[in-house]
């Protein structure tokens, strides 16, 4: 069993997905929470549907730059502070965590966070914002999706699971999108239900940890 505290800032299709998920899997995972900086987030009425209990931490207003950074990072700590959690994952969350937030929770095993975050590219390419376009604009033959844990870089961290889809001559970057939204809601899956059941196999590498599933091509 893994107990999940979920971020999103949007219509949250990644959250809801992972709610799904711990809806059908109740023995192997817990969505403990769901953490929004949006009053308006379309995902808060959908967690409030599923009774997910919603935490609404808005930015403040009366600070600005790195302060207002730490501030709302201070609130957050605050109100998820009564949550037992294994893993806080990201799913369309539209802020970039501190190096001070993250270091705050360590993974109790390996020498990653227990922050999770899914990425619309083939790490390391084509990291930070607009990847898909990244990748439509640069004529990719083979796109991907990556999950990873998260660290102090943007997109930097160690990769945990990724999906490829192609590119077809007829894509225009809707569909090409749309393909790729659906392989990052099948790497989500596909990875905490590895994490909740055990079925991978850590790897070290030079430079990153990567969890290959069992039976992984």
């Amino acid at each position: 069993m893994i107990r999940l505290l979920v971020f999103a800032s949007g219509r949250g299709t990644n959250a809801r997905n992972i709610f799904a998920l711990a809806k059908e899997y109740p023995k192997q995972m817990e969505v403990v929470g769901l953490v929004t900086e949006n009053p308006t987030a379309g995902v808060l009425q959908y967690a409030k549907s599923e009774q997910i209990s919603t935490m609404v931490v808005p930015l403040p207003t009366d600070a600005s730059g790195s302060s207002r950074r730490s501030e709302h990072e201070r609130q957050i700590l605050k109100a998820i502070k009564h949550l037992q959690f294994d893993y806080i994952c990201l799913a369309g969350y539209m802020r970039i965590l501190t190096p001070q937030f993250i270091e705050r929770f360590p993974h109790p095993n390996w020498s990653v966070s227990k922050i999770i975050n899914i990425h619309p590219a083939l790490l390391p390419s084509f990291r930070g914002m607009n990847a898909y376009q990244q990748a439509f604009d640069a004529g990719v033959k083979v796109s991907g999706v990556s999950v990873h844990f998260v660290d102090a870089g943007v997109d930097t961290g160690p990769i945990i699971h990724q999906r490829t889809f192609p590119r077809l001559a007829t894509d225009t970057l809707e569909s090409f999108t749309q393909r790729g939204l659906q392989q990052e809601y099948r790497a989500y899956r596909e990875m905490l239900m590895a994490l909740a059941t055990g079925t991978y196999t850590v790897v070290d590498e030079p430079f990153f940890l990567y969890i290959q599933m069992v039976g992984e091509q």
